[in-house]
């Protein structure tokens, strides 16, 4: 009868709901130590094509693997350089702007009782449209994602060691393949997929962030190297990642030049990122996703819990990772993985 009880369907899901629980609370414990390895581990599968373009040119691994690391370590250095230096300047401009964003939000309160709105009415109506929290949530965000990375030396001497087994580990599970270890296949595609994913989406990000800021400079709003840097970090968050880079330019712009400085903002960034993310994108990307848009906004809140700021920029990795490596294989649980995918139509009789 006991045993007969461990069997049931809602025991399970009971087990199956505290460990998962039990997961979380170690994961949020740790989150430190868990993203300074998942952060490494994303710059190793970003510089990747670097180490392997080199190599097929004919360098030696010895040289390649040098190369590939001062070039990461030269780009990681500048950036973190330019974001620190950015937004300890900025720090200092935020109160002038917060007296400009109150001087603004007291326009549009006039302007709402001018169209015959109540002040009560109106006062409501700019609290639950003001920007200035939108804004502070956007550099909170920023914080949070320098903040994150609390010892520098720990993530560059992880990346190195990355680095060194990525010269072989290919060709390792190449040969355990061969050896019989099937299984293996699907790490090895889920391997190649998201390191395609993460190369191009790095690439693309960083073109897009570039544009970004050439932008912003040719039309005079403050920091733009930093709003340029965010929506770079950002790209790595499908969906929602482009509004959130989109917002502190947006403010700043609105403040700087009026509404419509705010609204060629807007039209820039929109051409800018829909061109990199539904037109380039895609093209160099091959294999999608296959994630639908509510797993991937519903996979961002939960990795941003339980990781912070960086949990959200990790969350499609991770997401995929669960979905590839776990729910897919197993008979038992497929039907899951098949319900996060994105939608496919339904092929007619005969077609391939």
């Amino acid at each position: 009868m006991i045993e007969q009880a461990f069997n049931t369907r809602t025991l399970r899901i009971l087990i199956l709901a505290a460990c998962t629980g039990i997961v979380v609370v170690v994961m949020q414990r740790y989150a430190t130590l868990i993203n300074t390895f998942l952060i490494a581990l994303i710059v190793v599968l970003a510089a990747s094509p670097l180490l392997r373009g080199l190599q097929k040119r004919g360098i030696s691994d010895i040289l390649a693997l040098i190369i590939t690391l001062v070039v990461v370590l030269l780009v990681g250095i500048i950036l973190l350089l330019l974001v620190v230096g950015s937004v300890a300047r900025l720090a200092q401009s935020v109160p002038e702007y917060t007296v400009q964003l109150e001087q603004a939000l007291d326009d549009i309160q006039n302007l709402l009782q001018d169209l015959g709105l109540a002040s009560a009415d109106a006062a409501i109506l700019t609290e639950l449209i003001n920007p200035g929290e939108l804004f502070t949530f956007a550099l909170g965000f920023v914080g949070g994602l320098v903040g994150a990375i609390s010892d520098i030396a720990v993530v560059v001497l992880i990346i190195i060691f990355m680095f060194v087994d990525a010269l072989s580990f290919p060709q390792k599970l190449q040969a355990q393949i061969t050896s019989g270890y099937t299984h293996l296949k699907t790490f090895h595609s889920f391997n190649e997929h998201i390191r395609r994913y993460i190369s191009i989406t790095t690439l693309v990000g960083a073109v897009t962030g570039f544009g970004n800021t050439i932008f912003l400079l040719i039309i005079g709003v403050d920091f733009p190297v930093l709003w340029g840097i965010l929506a770079f970090l950002l790209s790595y968050i499908p969906t929602i990642g482009f509004w959130i880079a989109l917002i502190p330019p947006a403010i700043l712009a609105w403040l700087e030049f009026g509404w419509q400085g705010a609204l060629i903002v807007f039209i820039g960034y929109v051409l800018i990122n829909g061109v990199a993310e539904n037109v380039v994108k895609p093209r160099y990307m091959g294999r999608g996703l296959d994630l639908s848009a509510g797993v991937i906004v519903i996979s961002l809140i939960i990795w941003g819990f339980i990781l912070g700021p960086w949990g959200a920029i990790l969350a499609v990795p991770l997401t995929l990772a669960i979905k590839e490596l776990i729910l897919e294989p197993d008979p038992s649980t497929r039907w899951v993985a098949s319900l996060m995918g994105g939608w496919e139509e339904p092929k007619e009789e005969g077609e391939e």
